[in-house]
């Protein structure tokens, strides 16, 4: 039994002496390995010291991603003031009209009728009284007509005075479109637009150039703005249909920040552009839609003429701006 215990001790004794003699000739095996530090990849979304977030992207990224740029550019904005409205059902204007035309016929049958009995009275082949009850009912018939221009003129204007049936038949068969549109409330008009252009709602960079007929004659109850009655000649839109408008005023062009319209960005109910800071930077900047042009858009912000902005690749900023927070 002794024997067998001083054996097995003398076995582990050897063991270990076996061990040490392995770890002093190869060190490394004392211990792990211990694994090399991963190179954390640098965040294209950065800040700077004053908290403005902008995108990082390297020459390489920046062809990745199929970036363009160019460069906003001065222009002369044309002195305008923006107004909104909508395409007015022409019934009621038909109706009026045609009121007024039937006034207009019975005046010139009882004029006629009035004429042939004043003849006749005095080559004495008539009584006065037919003559008297005949000049009665010129003078009805004259009232009735000037009334019914008059509903037209309170409701309308007088500028929609003119060739009515022309004009109603243009309004009907849909050939043309009346159009009111108001100003912003407190911005007031001394003289009347010289021009207009309007555009659907929605669809702002297609105007098309509408006629100006002159001053609305009564105020909107909901705007409150001062308003003017337009006349739409080309491709006019269903009655209800909501436009904008762009009266043109007197006075010098303003000077104008011109964008190109690849460069906008319609997102979380703003317009915004990328602006190229410098040879890797990117920052998103807000903007304001002043009103289209022929080949881009006026704009109003934080942008100032020759600033370079993205025109291809808009969307590639805009996932890889919000790709951390939608992990996160």
């Amino acid at each position: 039994m002794n024997k067998a215990i001083l054996g097995i001790i003398a076995g582990l004794l050897m063991g270990a002496a076996g061990t040490w003699l392995v770890l002093q000739k190869h060190p490394g095996l004392a211990k792990p390995a211990e694994k090399p530090e991963e190179k954390k990849e640098e965040s294209i979304v950065q800040h700077d010291t004053n908290g403005v977030t902008f995108l990082k992207l390297d020459h390489d990224a920046q062809e990745k991603a199929g970036l363009k740029t160019e460069a906003l550019s001065a222009a002369p904005l044309p002195s305008e003031v923006k107004a909104w409205g909508r395409v007015l059902d022409p019934t009621p204007l038909v109706a009026q009209m045609a009121e007024a035309a039937t006034a207009r016929a019975t005046l010139e049958a009882s004029r006629k009728e009035h004429d042939r009995l004043k003849l006749l009275v005095a080559q004495e082949n008539a009584p006065a009284r037919v003559l008297e009850a005949a000049a009665a009912a010129l003078e009805k018939d004259v009232i009735a007509f000037d009334a019914a221009n008059q509903k037209i003129q309170l409701a309308w204007g007088k500028e929609i005075m003119g060739d009515a049936p022309a004009f109603a038949r243009s309004l009907i068969t849909r050939e043309t479109a009346l159009v009111r549109v108001d100003v912003s409330a407190g911005e007031a008009l001394k003289t009347l637009p010289a021009g207009a252009q309007v555009a659907l709602l929605g669809a702002e960079d297609q105007p098309v150039e509408a006629q100006v007929l002159g001053a609305a004659p009564a105020a909107d109850p909901l705007t409150q703005g001062q308003g003017f009655l337009l006349l739409l000649k080309k491709n006019p839109p269903a009655p209800g249909t909501a436009l904008t408008a762009w009266l043109k005023i007197p006075g010098d062009p303003k000077k104008g920040i011109l964008a190109p319209r690849a460069a906008l960005l319609r997102f979380a109910g703003g317009v915004f552009v990328y602006v190229q800071t410098d040879d890797e930077k990117f920052e998103r900047r807000e903007v304001t839609l002043l009103r289209p042009a022929a080949d881009g858009w006026f704009i109003s912000g934080a942008v100032a003429a020759k600033d370079k902005v993205v025109t291809t690749g808009t969307q590639q900023l805009l996932s890889a701006e919000f790709k951390p927070k939608v992990a996160d």
